[in-house]
């Protein structure tokens, strides 16, 4: 007796056609790039949340190069601010002021004489 099991393909097909008749439109071309199963998983909640996928990857306002466009290999302002924060605050883990081993003993007794001295 053989049990008859559809192809992955068939649960694709049935996903993306699901997601044409609610949305009426095409499944976005760069979703088709993800791979079935991946593609399947997505369309497939994208229909439960009745959330339609944008056309396009990027953002409305968001440019493909230039300065504006955080793609592009151009340095923008935010750039800047990041570098700016590294150099103001190095964290060095390997040269701290204090032994952590010893500040974690010390938090340790404090809570201890803290619960004793409570009526």
């Amino acid at each position: 007796m053989s049990v008859f099991r559809p192809p992955p393909e068939y649960f694709f097909q049935k996903a993306v056609k699901a997601y044409e008749r609610k949305f009426r439109h095409q499944v976005p071309q760069w979703a088709l790039t993800l791979g079935d199963r991946n593609i399947r998983t997505l369309v497939t909640y994208a229909v439960k949340l009745n959330w339609k996928l944008p056309t396009r990857i990027l953002v409305a306002g968001e440019e493909y190069s230039g300065s504006a466009s955080p793609w592009s290999n151009q340095r923008t302002r935010l750039d800047g601010q990041t570098e700016f924060l590294i150099k103001k605050r190095p964290l060095d883990l390997m040269n701290l002021t204090f032994d952590p081993a010893k500040a974690a003993e010390r938090a340790a007794e404090r809570g201890a004489k803290d619960k004793q001295d409570e009526p």
